[in-house]
């Protein structure tokens, strides 16, 4: 009996040695595998994505969408020369400012979608410089010249919403051009914002710049943001990413990392900065239009030493600012 005893016991110790040896070298070889460069193919079977829809839907009852009340939040409103145009076609509008002075000298506690997008992007636009041998001046000068730009977009039938995060870098086209998706991500009603993380990303921004809070808030607020329209009827990309669905063809979230570029303003003579304040120049308003992608958006990204942002750390990141997923770590 006791012999039997040891002999299980012996079976079962190298057992347990053999399963630790596999589990050991399948975590090292997920180590190396991870941020690796991965290049994404994305499906397009509507059972693996969820399509942007055409607009708003028409409500009853009085309630709003998810738009509505995010961008009364974020103190962003239609311009009164497109408030009754539904357009038809795909474009982007130019949402209006209505910030106010003081909103350029403190982060309130009780308004977590105020700050939350603009900082992250503004974030995401300062990190992409950080690995570049410029100085604090030039950097600030480049993010004046081309800075972020903030895309909101309609989805489920308008009641959704969901921002352009980044640019998807997916090979060429038929021009030997290169070819980007935009990735866009959901606006979660209830997202975990908190002061302390606003005040880290702004003390990021100002080391980075070597500019003050005041200034660094001021830059977020005056952030362009716009409205695209009829997104599902566009000539670019559009896919909504998240941790969960979406995801490029044989992506693996331990093990693969794709870069995201940020989305930033072009120079170009249609955007001007008089109409990008709070206080825009009544002029301009006077001939502002609807505007297409390649009139707002830079697409080419030759810098030398650029930091693109992590795909499958900012998925992480963003399901657990949602509340879900709160296990989730990289292996």
């Amino acid at each position: 009996m006791k012999q039997d005893k040891r002999c299980s016991s012996f079976k079962m110790a190298a057992c347990l040695g053999i399963f630790t040896r596999v589990s050991t070298a399948f975590s090292r070889h997920g180590r190396q595998r991870f941020r690796q460069f991965f290049k994404p193919r994305f499906m397009s079977n509507p059972m693996h994505t969820r399509y942007l829809m055409v607009g708003p839907r028409k409500l009853t009852f009085g309630k709003k969408t998810d738009l509505e009340v995010l961008m009364a939040h974020m103190k962003l409103d239609r311009h009164e020369k497109f408030s009754a145009t539904l357009p038809t076609t795909f474009c982007a509008e130019l949402l209006a400012n209505r910030c106010e002075d003081m909103d350029y000298k403190m982060v309130r506690s009780k308004e977590p979608f105020f700050l939350n997008y603009r900082l992250d992007l503004l974030t995401q636009r300062v990190q992409f410089m950080e690995e570049m041998k410029l100085t604090p001046l030039q950097k600030r000068r480049d993010v004046e010249r081309h800075p972020p730009v903030l895309m909101f977009t309609f989805a489920d039938q308008g009641f959704a919403t969901h921002y352009l995060r980044g640019l998807i870098h997916c090979g060429a086209d038929v021009n030997g051009e290169a070819k980007f998706v935009h990735f866009m991500y959901e606006c979660h009603p209830k997202l975990r914002s908190y002061v302390f993380e606003i005040e880290s990303k702004l003390d990021l921004i100002c080391k980075e710049l070597g500019i003050t809070n005041e200034c660094a808030l001021k830059m977020a607020v005056n952030m362009p943001c716009f409205l695209l329209w009829n997104a599902d009827t566009a000539l670019e990309e559009f896919r909504v990413i998240h941790r969960d669905y979406g995801l490029p063809v044989g992506y693996n979230i331990d093990f693969h990392s794709a870069p995201v570029y940020p989305p930033t303003i072009k120079a170009s003579l249609k955007l001007k900065h008089g109409i990008l304040t709070n206080k825009p120049n009544p002029h301009l308003l006077d001939e502002l239009e609807f505007f297409s992608m390649s009139d707002i958006l830079e697409y080419q990204f030759k810098l030398p030493h650029a930091k693109p942002e992590d795909l499958s750390k900012f998925l992480i990141d963003g399901s657990r600012a949602e509340g879900v997923n709160e296990n989730a770590a990289i292996i």
